[in-house]
């Protein structure tokens, strides 16, 4: 393996690493939890309602965005399928071609 070769492998595992300890960083202080979705639930629910209600006076939509509580849970499931991928590249087949470390 040459040393660029080298270099390229060990930059993909330090992100990997360093993705998977952001996540778990993040989530130790942001669970998901059942009042957090029922929350964003009913807001959802609550926005598709208006945007119903314009349609039906023919009124022109109107951007809304995402709350906090939506903005949090997204990022509360991006980390959790963040941590998820590092780890099956953790353990992956691919992991051990690039290392003489096991992922295990």
């Amino acid at each position: 393996m040459s040393p660029y070769e080298a270099l390229a492998n060990a930059t993909t595992i330090q992100q990997a690493a360093t993705d998977h300890r952001r996540a778990a960083k993040f989530l130790q202080s942001h669970t998901r939890t059942k009042e957090l979705e029922d929350t964003v639930a009913k807001q959802i629910k609550e926005r598709k309602e208006r945007i119903k209600a314009r349609r039906k006076d023919n009124l022109p939509p109107v951007k809304e965005t995402k709350s906090a509580e939506e903005l949090l849970l997204d990022r509360i499931t991006y980390c959790e399928w963040l941590m998820e991928d590092a780890e099956e590249f953790f353990l992956s087949d691919w992991f051990t071609d690039l290392t003489d470390v096991n992922g295990a």
